[in-house]
């Protein structure tokens, strides 16, 4: 892009006023400002996120149905700005979030660009080992400092896609003008739905099929001060991801029959231990673990009988 484009943020909610008042806090102070802030009420039960954002003067929208891929795609098809900026309501970008971001777009075949979301207390909590692993299993690390960008003719771009840390939804972007060649997030997936996460990768995948080259910028920092602190708090969020990780490995198999090979070579990758022993300093018991990605098989074929119009 020759001149600096125009930028709408959209940030999904559901009835937490509070954190998203923090979110917007840190949206004004951002350099540089966005062309409009978008909140999208997911499923609204009262009037006061209208409330809030009338008092902040940002655009308000509602989506009556559950879940935060519906929430993102109406706020995408809501956007003006020539990029659509999406974090969440208990996320806080950093003030240079936006200005680390926008350079990317300026290759005209990037069309997403995801940044560095910091889990909290990181600095202190993932000095204990146990900690650190189930942070990086709650997806909050494991991104590194370094910049990544795939595209159709990276070798391994499959499984960096939808296996290795490339990303999450508290801080991501998108050219609008890919959304009008992609169907936008799979509602089938994240939270609010049966499988809750992986809209994230599916997302990665599917521009990547398109032709688009998709980017990691690690200076592009969204912190999460609202996600858990406590390591019972982290089994529960890991546990989830283990659910939602089996169920998108089930439906890759089933809806992407080009890649069962490469599929298969990550599940039994990851039932083989390193050095012929199982790795697990995570306070997470073998069965619960194992219950987790058994269950997760099965929430793929409830999410089947939702649909992917958004």
């Amino acid at each position: 892009m020759s001149d600096v484009p125009t930028v709408s943020v959209v940030v999904p909610t559901c009835g937490r006023p509070h954190d998203l008042a923090e979110c917007l806090d840190a949206i004004e102070r951002l350099d540089p400002r966005p062309l409009e802030v978008i909140v999208v009420d997911s499923a609204p039960r009262d009037t006061k996120t209208r409330e809030l954002a009338a008092q902040r003067g940002v655009r308000y929208v509602s989506e009556v149905r559950a879940g935060a891929a519906r929430a993102r795609n109406r706020g995408a098809q809501a956007a003006r700005g020539d990029i659509v900026a999406f974090t969440d309501d208990d996320a806080v970008p950093e003030p240079g979030w936006l200005a680390a971001l926008l350079p990317e777009f300026d290759d005209p075949r990037v069309a997403l660009v995801t940044g560095f979301v910091a889990p909290p207390r990181a600095e202190e909590d993932t000095k204990d080992a146990a900690l650190a692993e189930l942070y990086e299993l709650s997806g909050f690390t494991g991104l590194g400092s370094e910049r990544i960008v795939l595209d159709r003719d990276t070798p391994d771009w499959f499984p960096r896609a939808n296996f290795r840390p490339f990303g999450i939804a508290p801080n991501l972007a998108i050219r609008r003008s890919a959304l009008e060649r992609w169907e936008g997030f799979d509602v089938r997936l994240g939270p609010g739905t049966p499988v809750p996460g992986h809209e994230e990768q599916r997302a990665f995948h599917e521009l990547i099929e398109l032709g688009y080259r998709i980017v990691y910028q690690p200076a592009a920092r969204v912190v999460h001060p609202s996600s858990p602190r406590t390591p019972a708090a982290l089994q529960r969020r890991a546990l989830l991801r283990m659910q939602a990780s089996s169920a998108y490995l089930m439906l890759l198999l089933c809806e992407e029959p080009r890649h069962r090979r490469e599929v298969f070579a990550h599940m039994f990758g990851k039932l083989r231990p390193a050095n012929g022993a199982e790795h697990n300093p995570v306070p997470l018991a073998r069965w619960r673990r194992i219950a987790a990605r058994l269950s997760g098989l099965l929430l793929y074929f409830r999410a089947r009988a939702g649909s992917r119009s958004s």
